[in-house]
C-alpha cells in the first residue's frame, strides 16, 4: 500500500505509466485521504423507500449466499472432496462468470482468471464458514453508515475498471452528486482490478 500511494503521489507517473516528469500529481495530492478501489463509499442522497428496498434485495442476496456457503462447509465432512472440489468450482465459475461486474474475465484474460480461481478455491476450502459468517453480519445494508461519515468526497479518489459496469456507474454518480476528487477508470479491466491491472493500481 505505501509503495501503491508512493507511485501515486508522484509526479513522474500518470495512470498509463507515462513520464510527465515535472508536472503535478494527475491522480492524488497531500490533500487526498481515500482511495476507493471498486467498493461503494456509503449511500448516496436517494429516495430512500427506493434505497431501502435496494437495500433489503442486497441483505437477502448476501444471507442465501452465505447459507449456501456454510451448508456446503457441513455438507463437505460427509461427501468425497472431489464432490466438494466440483461444487467450489462451479460455485466460483458463477460468481466469476457475472459479465457485467468482471467484464467476461474468463474469456478476456483466462490466465489471470484460471489463478485467480485456483486461489479462490483453496480459500473456499478452507475457510467457508468464515466467509459466510462475514456475509451474515456484515453485508453493507447490515453495516452503519457511521462508518462513512468520515469520507470526504472532495478528498477521495475512486477507481473502477471500465468494463465493472456496477461500480462505474456509482464512481459516475458519486462524481456528479457529491463531487469526488476524481474518478478513474482503468481501461480493460474487470472488478478484479488487483489481480488483472497489479502494475497500474
Amino acid at each position: 500500500v505505501a509503495l501503491a500511494m508512493k507511485r501515486l503521489c508522484s509526479a513522474s507517473l500518470d495512470l498509463s505509466g507515462k513520464n510527465t516528469k515535472g508536472e503535478e500529481p494527475v491522480l492524488i495530492s497531500e490533500h487526498t485521504k481515500l482511495i476507493v478501489l471498486g467498493s461503494n463509499p456509503g449511500k448516496l442522497p436517494t429516495d430512500e423507500a427506493t434505497g431501502d428496498l435496494i437495500d433489503t434485495e442486497r441483505a437477502t442476496k448476501d444471507f442465501f449466499l452465505a447459507e449456501s456457503l456454510f451448508s456446503s462447509s457441513l455438507r463437505s465432512y460427509l461427501i468425497p472432496k472431489s464432490q466438494d472440489v466440483e461444487y467450489l468450482n462451479s460455485f466460483l465459475t458463477r460468481w466469476y462468470g457475472v459479465k457485467s461486474l468482471w467484464g467476461d474475465m474468463r474469456r478476456r484474460n483466462p490466465n489471470v482468471y484460471s489463478k485467480m480461481l485456483k486461489r479462490r478455491l483453496k480459500n473456499l476450502s478452507k475457510r467457508r464458514q468464515d466467509i459466510a459468517a462475514v456475509l451474515y453480519g456484515c453485508s453493507p445494508p447490515l453495516t452503519s453508515q457511521d462508518d462513512w461519515k468520515g469520507v470526504v468526497p472532495s478528498k477521495t479518489l475512486f477507481v473502477a475498471g471500465s468494463l465493472d459496469e456496477k461500480y462505474t456507474s456509482i464512481g459516475r454518480k458519486w462524481e456528479s452528486i457529491r463531487g469526488i476528487s476524481k474518478f478513474v477508470q482503468v481501461p480493460n479491466a474487470g472488478h478484479a482490478l488487483t489481480a488483472e491491472e497489479p502494475t497500474t493500481i
